[in-house]
């Protein structure tokens, strides 16, 4: 594998919440690597999401992946069958509450399963950037100052001088986000989704 296959793997890897120990181990027997569901919170009164997990096999080749989904707390049921390793092929709307996850992953003759509970939360207004807090940011603010203004530090990364922080908004899978260079404010977007 060349060194910016394994570079590009890595970061795949991380970014889908699978560990590079898991990758090595999964390299190494040619098994494929579950990385963590990814829950969105739910709106006050409303329903958060659920995700399928990533799923990568170390040889390239598209994993066969079948995932079922329970609701601990309430009767929720699914079951989904995908080929890829690609998140968001199954994004349903649940309620707030605690669900089991079962996901049974297959490269070639090797397979592997991962169980994991999760938990969707509901959205407060202590855990979500409102307009109004957003308007009060300004370029050339430090992120301890943004951080007061919003009441939690947000999510993020840093490269080099950049660091990038997001904030939920109480709407389902929106987004507001601040942009620091050399530690101050350069830019701000509010309400950006995906997809």
């Amino acid at each position: 594998m060349s060194r910016f296959t394994a570079a590009l793997c890595a970061l795949l890897c991380a970014l889908a919440g699978i560990s590079t120990a898991d990758t090595a181990s999964a390299y190494a027997e040619g098994g494929p690597s579950i990385g963590d569901t990814r829950v969105e919170r739910a709106p006050i009164g409303q329903k958060g999401g659920l995700m399928n997990p990533v799923v990568w096999c170390p040889s390239g080749a598209e994993p066969a992946v079948r995932t079922v989904v329970e609701g601990v707390d309430n009767n929720f049921r699914a079951v989904w069958r995908y080929r890829g390793s690609l998140p968001g092929l199954y994004f349903p709307r649940v309620a707030v509450g605690r669900y089991e996850l079962s996901t049974e992953a297959r490269c070639g003759t090797r397979s592997a399963q991962r169980v994991e509970v999760v938990r969707v939360h509901e959205k407060t207004a202590r855990t979500t950037m409102s307009w109004k807090e957003f308007r009060r940011i300004k370029r050339g603010m430090t992120p301890t100052r943004v951080s007061r203004i919003v009441g939690y530090s947000g999510h993020g990364g840093r490269y080099g001088n950049q660091m990038w922080r997001t904030f939920d908004l109480m709407a389902f899978w929106q987004y507001g986000s601040v942009e620091f260079r050399n530690g101050r404010v350069v830019r701000k977007d509010w309400k950006f989704d995906h997809d």
